[in-house]
C-alpha cells in the first residue's frame, strides 16, 4: 500500500529536523573546535623567534585548515538546505571574523524564497571562498559584504581594502573556483582591483 500524503510529509519532516539537529551539533563542536585551533596557529605564526620557513609552514597548515573549515561549513549548509540559512550561515561567519578584529560591514536585502536550493548552495560556497581569501591572504583591516535579490535578479557583493595583486597571484584556483560556480548557476563572478586598493567580487545574475 502507497504511504498517504500526510506520512510522506510527516517522514520529510522528520528527516528535515534530523539533518537540522547534526548540523547544529557539527556547527557548535568540530566546527567551532577547527576555528579555534585556526586562531591559535594565527597566534603562533606571528610569535617572537621563528624562522621565515617556520613561519611558512605554519602558514601552509593554516591554509589547509582553512580549506577543512570552509568544506565543513558547505556540509553543514548542505545539511540545513534553504536559501534562508546561506544568509544565516554568512552573517554567522562575518560575526566570528568581526570578533577577531576585523571591522565588517553587512547588507542584506533578501527576499525569502526567490533562490533555489541550487542557487543558495552555491552562492553559499562562493561566499565562504571569497571571505576566506580576504581573512586569511588580502592584508584586509575592512571587509563589505552585500547581498540583494529580487523575483528575477540577484546580486553579492564581497569587497575588501587589502592588496588585491597578493590576493590574486595567490587564490587564482578559488577565483576560478567561484567563476564555475557563479556558471553553473547562471551567473558571472566579475573581480575588479581599483587603483585604490583592495579587491571587489561581485556574482550577479538575472533569474527566468
Amino acid at each position: 500500500m502507497e504511504p498517504s500524503p500526510a506520512l510522506i510529509k510527516a517522514r520529510a519532516t522528520a528527516g528535515a529536523q534530523e539533518r537540522a539537529r547534526l548540523a547544529r551539533e557539527i556547527h557548535d563542536g568540530v566546527a567551532q573546535d577547527l576555528a579555534g585551533l585556526g586562531y591559535r596557529l594565527d597566534d603562533l605564526a606571528t610569535a617572537p623567534g621563528l624562522s621565515p620557513d617556520e613561519r611558512g609552514k605554519i602558514r601552509d597548515i593554516r591554509i589547509a585548515l582553512s580549506e577543512s573549515i570552509n568544506l565543513l561549513r558547505r556540509s553543514i549548509f548542505d545539511l540545513r538546505n534553504s536559501d534562508i540559512d546561506f544568509l544565516d550561515e554568512v552573517r554567522t561567519l562575518l560575526n566570528e571574523i568581526e570578533q577577531e578584529g576585523l571591522e565588517v560591514s553587512v547588507d542584506f536585502n533578501a527576499v525569502e524564497g526567490q533562490l533555489n536550493e541550487t542557487t543558495a548552495r552555491h552562492l553559499h560556497a562562493i561566499a565562504i571562498e571569497a571571505i576566506s581569501n580576504v581573512v586569511h591572504h588580502a592584508n584586509a583591516t575592512q571587509l563589505e559584504f552585500t547581498f540583494a535579490n529580487s523575483s528575477n535578479a540577484f546580486q553579492m557583493t564581497i569587497k575588501d581594502n587589502g592588496n588585491g595583486r597578493v590576493a590574486a597571484k595567490e587564490f587564482s584556483y578559488g577565483l576560478a573556483t567561484m567563476t564555475e560556480r557563479a556558471e553553473l548557476i547562471g551567473a558571472t563572478c566579475l573581480v575588479e582591483r581599483p587603483a585604490s586598493g583592495g579587491t571587489i567580487i561581485k556574482v550577479q545574475a538575472r533569474v527566468s
